[in-house]
């Protein structure tokens, strides 16, 4: 194409687009589109950004264009389906694949999801409101993001980037609410669930206290399959490495524990999970000497107790020594020889 006409025609086009285009100028564009195999069209839009301008608006009269019934769409198809051959070539030299069906929108002109983060310290818990209403409380050293634009536009999403957070959902079954910490996905309309999921331990437990989640985990082409379609009150799943666990019979009372200040335990604990948890809650640097010699798993009470008192349950427990100074904790399993 030469010059002049590439400039005629991108002129000729932001006319039409303005609604000030005239007849004979849109029968050129007609034209153009027309022969849009044989014309270097990618050459008129060498400006990335006019290419994703040109794309969006182009997209954006092509939705409103398909979707009334039959008898308006027919005076207008011709020049739309050759607009919508332009729309291809566009996206085979620069914008990838995007598929066209009931919602024909290619989501390009969405803006970046803007991200309100809250995060807690050690020692530390935080409640606060979801823009729908909903109340999150936050364990400590945990952190969580959410978009509060989403909450008004299909699905409430709320990252659970580390740690544990308990949710009570407000019920809204045109909004559904989805947790994703780690691989999992959990699904809700209304409920109160609690989520665990701290990197340290290598594991995400969630358990419900009222109505029913769904969960679901993602595998490694990055696909979410679902592994527990109704979790219902007291029932619980645990994803470890390649596995899940369902249990049920946990009371209320004990998935709402840490987050009432009252005594909670860790359950089928690893020497380093307690280490690591210990560290959480009362503040410490904590550490594991040689944590392979040691690889059973206990169940322990965390809060309520003096540090003093922890570690001289810890000991009797699990057989193990350790030193305390200036804030740090160093734990010997019970076979290790220094």
């Amino acid at each position: 194409m030469k010059r002049k006409d590439r400039d005629s025609l991108k002129r000729y086009f932001d006319q039409y687009r303005e609604g000030t285009g005239s007849k004979r100028n849109k029968a050129t564009l007609d034209e153009w589109f027309g022969e849009a195999a044989s014309n270097p069209i990618p050459n008129l839009l060498k400006d990335p950004v006019e290419e994703l301008r040109i794309y969006r608006e182009m997209t954006t009269r092509i939705n409103k264009a398909i979707r009334p019934d039959v008898k308006k769409i027919r005076p207008i198809s011709a020049y739309w389906l050759r607009a919508a051959s332009i729309i291809a070539v566009i996206g085979a030299v620069g914008f990838g694949v995007w598929r066209f069906g009931n919602k024909p929108s290619a989501h390009i002109d969405k803006p970046s999801p803007t991200f309100e983060a809250i995060a807690t310290q050690n020692k530390q818990m935080k409640k606060f409101m979801l823009p729908d209403g909903s109340e999150v409380w936050l364990n400590s050293a945990s952190s969580i993001r959410f978009d509060a634009s989403s909450f008004n536009n299909g699905s409430r999403i709320v990252y659970l980037d580390e740690g544990e957070a308990y949710f009570k959902v407000t019920h809204d079954a045109s909004h559904p609410f989805y947790v994703f910490s780690g691989r999992a996905r959990t699904r809700v309309l209304g409920t109160e669930f609690n989520v665990r999921a701290y990197n340290d331990t290598k594991k995400i437990s969630i358990a419900v206290v009222t109505g029913k989640v769904a969960v679901d985990e993602r595998d490694a082409n990055g696909r979410f399959k679902n592994i527990a379609p109704g979790l219902i009150k007291g029932e619980s799943i645990t994803m470890a490495a390649n596995k899940a666990a369902l249990s049920n019979g946990l009371t209320t009372s004990s998935i709402n524990a840490w987050r009432e200040g009252r005594s909670s335990y860790l359950t089928d604990a690893t020497l380093e999970e307690i280490a690591a948890e210990i560290a959480r809650k009362y503040d410490l640097k904590v550490s594991v000497k040689h944590p392979e010699l040691d690889k059973r798993h206990y169940s322990l009470q965390i809060n309520g107790l003096s540090t003093d008192d922890l570690l001289q349950q810890l000991m009797l427990q699990t057989g193990i020594s350790y030193r305390l100074y200036n804030q740090q904790l160093i734990i010997y399993p019970q076979k290790y020889r220094p």
